[in-house]
């Protein structure tokens, strides 16, 4: 007994083959990777050679990749290169195209390659290229035409041509969602870049009006005629630094985002001296408030002078924000072995569980930050990203019974740093 398993083994081998396709053309988000991809596997289990054109902003298709099974027909092929078919031209890729529908033409005729070719050295590459039978099959995603694949075969190929292109229409179809997909990812990233420089720049040519805002204020300040003109003066001053607070926080905001991360530059320091410097001049912006401080172990390390700065004042800070104006502030500094730690606690209220793991997010503010909030939500995101350029890590811990505490643990000497 004899039985023909021929159709099963070929639907078994296309099965396979577009599993493979669909794994391998999904690995990559980038337009050129996943055409290589494309054509490298059109090349190994389809046809003779495979042209890749893609619809550009212009409307025109543009010749984007090209593969040949052979090495002596890959040199032939780039020769075809500038020669994508002309939109409207009413030549056989165009009309394919045009159709939206997959094209198969067992057997071609000069006819056809003089429909093909744009001109004399075309019709001759073309000629040099012979080939025998092709398959057109338009690349369509989300109902949107992005171009065709031109699959040929150098040898006549009547016979399983019809097979085939029902496989190139189904590698076709994961190619155009791969396309489709790491189109939108550079769209998103270019549109991502585009805003973070729109903010670098504006943040930084606010700066000059801004200074010359604060040196005018403050020289009125010490002119000043009159106690309410003093006091005038003395809320600008206060609202430009504030403004060149969050001026400070978007270009951070902007380098950590896209410079992938804040850069740092650690020099030595006495850690407890230098966080009991940066919290006398908070106190002087917070003249009503306790900040009680104390220091053990040895201080002795390295760090980032004005970052580290940045990190107490955002702490420190951002605690006097969110407790009650009674209490107190505490702020203690410790050398650890071969760390330095800084804690930063404050009672009130204590921050919801469900708001912690997002709590060093860009834009995160707690529902009430207090009359002097003045800020963009940047201030724990950025004293993050500063710690994690130290090699350190921050956390926090808070309940209604201990209050809230931040903790900072910075590496005593960090790992590449200079001075």
């Amino acid at each position: 007994m004899v039985r023909d398993i021929t159709a099963r083994k070929r639907a078994e081998r296309t099965q396979a083959f577009l599993i493979e396709a669909g794994t391998v053309l999904s690995q990559s988000l980038d337009v050129t990777t996943t055409l290589k991809k494309l054509t490298s596997l059109a090349v190994r289990h389809l046809c003779d050679y495979c042209m890749v054109d893609l619809l550009g902003e212009d409307g025109q298709l543009h010749r984007l990749e090209l593969a040949a099974r052979e090495p002596e027909l890959q040199a032939l092929i780039e020769r075809a290169r500038p020669y994508p078919p002309l939109m409207g031209s009413g030549s056989p890729l165009d009309r394919a195209l045009e159709s939206g529908e997959a094209v198969a033409v067992p057997e071609l005729t000069p006819a056809w390659l003089d429909a093909s070719a744009r001109n004399a050295e075309h019709r001759a590459i073309l000629e040099a290229l012979g080939p025998k039978s092709v398959a057109l099959v338009p690349l369509m995603a989300r109902g949107r035409k992005l171009g065709i694949i031109n699959l040929a075969w150098t040898r006549p190929h009547t016979s399983e041509l019809a097979t085939d292109l029902e496989v190139a229409k189904g590698l076709a179809d994961r190619a155009a969602v791969a396309i489709d997909n790491a189109r939108l990812y550079q769209q998103a990233q270019e549109a991502i870049r585009v805003r973070e420089d729109v903010v670098a720049i504006v943040s930084h040519d606010l700066r000059n009006p801004l200074n010359a805002i604060s040196l005018s204020a403050t020289l009125l300040e010490r002119e000043a005629l009159n106690e309410r003109t003093s006091k005038t003066a003395h809320r600008i001053t206060a609202a430009a630094d504030r403004a060149t607070g969050m001026i400070r926080d978007l270009l951070d905001f902007t380098q950590a985002r896209v410079g992938g991360g804040i850069p740092i530059h650690p020099q030595p320091l006495d850690f407890h001296e230098h966080v009991r410097r940066v919290v006398e001049e908070v106190r002087l912006a917070w003249p009503g408030r306790r900040i009680d401080i104390q220091a053990s172990g040895e201080g002795r390390g390295k760090a980032d002078e004005g970052r580290l700065a940045q990190v107490v004042t955002n702490l420190v800070g951002n605690a006097l924000q969110h407790s009650p104006p009674g209490t107190p502030v505490r702020v203690s500094t410790q050398g650890v072995d071969s760390s330095l730690v800084l804690e930063v606690h404050n009672e009130g209220p204590p921050i919801p569980a469900e708001v912690q793991p997002t709590l060093f997010e860009p834009y995160r503010q707690g529902a009430e930050a207090g009359p002097r909030r003045g800020s963009l939500g940047l201030g724990l995101y950025i004293t993050r990203q500063i710690v994690l350029g130290h090699g350190g890590a921050v956390n926090v811990r808070s309940s209604a019974e201990d209050g809230t505490t931040f903790t900072v643990r910075l590496p005593r000497h960090p790992p590449g740093g200079g001075g």
